[in-house]
């Protein structure tokens, strides 16, 4: 169990090895809260780690959140080591640049999977910790999910981000 201060939040964040996500775990980290780092790798994730500069050092969990299994380990271990989870920042996503008629439908499988599929699981893995702490989730998605290419250019969406047709696209 955790011996945290009343001000000190546990924040755990997938893909925190690099990028948005090792940016968003040392915000929190600096501000004085407990980090956990989450990413497939445990090598990326200490070299992650030891370039934030905080008085708690980040507890590193390597976990692959695309498998069911290994998100409810990671929700044991966090149970089982802290006790509590009072912000999950869900920051797993890829894209892919491409035009419709060359999409695979398991390239389509593996984006869903890591884009969508992977932040259910996790929620739901971590569910229990949350609602005992009325915990928040934040959700962050890929490019992916806000644009899409139209006849061979990058076009926004409008009204409903999930069709794309080239009359809702300007």
């Amino acid at each position: 169990m955790s011996d945290r201060t009343e001000n000190q939040w546990v924040v755990l964040v997938t893909g925190a090895s690099a990028g948005l996500g090792l940016a968003i775990a040392s915000q929190f980290a600096r501000s004085g809260h407990q980090v956990v780092m989450v990413g497939r790798s445990v090598e990326r994730l200490r070299l992650a780690a030891d370039s934030i500069k905080c008085s708690t050092p980040p507890i590193l969990f390597a976990c692959d959140v695309t498998s069911a299994i290994q998100t409810r380990q990671l929700a044991d271990d966090l149970s089982q080591q802290l006790g509590r989870l009072d912000i999950l920042v869900n920051n797993v996503g890829t894209s892919d640049r491409g035009v419709i008629e060359s999409l695979d439908a398991d390239h389509l499988k593996d984006l869903l999977q890591a884009n969508l599929f992977s932040s259910l699981q996790t929620i739901q893995s971590l569910l229990p910790l949350l609602k005992a702490s009325r915990g928040q989730v934040v959700n962050i998605g890929s490019l992916a999910q806000s644009a899409a290419a139209i006849f061979g250019r990058l076009r926004k969406l409008r009204n409903m981000p999930w069709l794309t047709t080239p009359a809702t696209a300007s």
